[in-house]
């Protein structure tokens, strides 16, 4: 089932038309997404094993001189506690950019779990309900279709929690999954005039940009108090 909000047509404002000069070609599209997988991958390959072989031998000096007998040892340890966990952090970012720029889930299985994989581990805290109703068919989109829908997903959630202040987002994607797929975004947060607001702030140009590569449509609804919808019709 589908959700979407059904404001009044007199306070509704519709995102019009940006400037084809302003938009991303599909070229650029693509090469764009080659250097975020090359990211990622160098980030999985080179720099993950270096901060896991630092952590560890951090650990180590740690505990050696948490046993340590010298009068010293608690001078030590208070800094020693601090790289360890800053190496931890060091960590869980760079997992969570690598969640960001390509999760593995997109070349492994489907665009489904990639977002379920991006909602867990990809987004810092936040304390919104984010609740994902994705028909199965869905999934088995062409691969463009299915990189342009999560892209599109991750955006507009991205920026409903940096802008919207929502205490829910909901995604729902319905169709066929070969011939036609309708992707929903849908916030409760505090809404825009668009009439007021500059489109790129909220990254609405690359939602409308990256649904137009493949073929499809974007709309962006939003009512001042009443929240966002982004719509995506492929």
């Amino acid at each position: 089932m589908t959700a979407k909000r059904k404001p009044s047509p007199a306070s509704t404002k519709k995102v019009g038309s940006v400037e084809p000069s302003c938009e991303r070609s599909p070229a650029v599209e693509r090469l764009l997404e080659e250097q975020q997988q090359r990211f990622s991958h160098e980030l999985h390959d080179v720099l993950m094993p270096l901060l896991f072989a630092a952590r560890l031998q951090a650990e180590q000096v740690r505990d050696t001189a948490a046993a340590s007998s010298a009068p010293d040892r608690q001078d030590q340890q208070e800094p020693l506690a601090r790289l360890v966990d800053y190496l931890q952090q060091a960590s869980a970012e760079a997992r969570r950019l690598i969640v960001e720029t390509h999760p593995p889930e997109l070349e492994q299985s489907s665009w489904h779990q990639a977002l379920e994989h991006y909602l867990q581990r990809g987004l810092p805290p936040h304390g919104v309900e984010i609740e994902l109703q994705l028909e199965p068919a869905t999934a088995s989109v062409p691969g463009p279709v299915a990189l342009a829908l999560y892209r599109i997903a991750q955006e507009a959630i991205r920026n409903a929690l940096r802008h919207a202040a929502p205490r829910r987002i909901e995604v729902t994607c319905r169709g066929d999954g070969a011939e036609h797929a309708v992707l929903d975004i849908v916030d409760d947060g505090r809404g825009f005039d668009s009439n007021a607001v500059d489109p790129n702030r909220f990254g609405l140009r690359n939602i409308r940009a990256r649904a137009e590569a493949v073929g499809g449509r974007a709309s962006i609804d939003s009512t001042p108090g009443a929240g966002t919808t982004v719509r995506v019709e492929v």
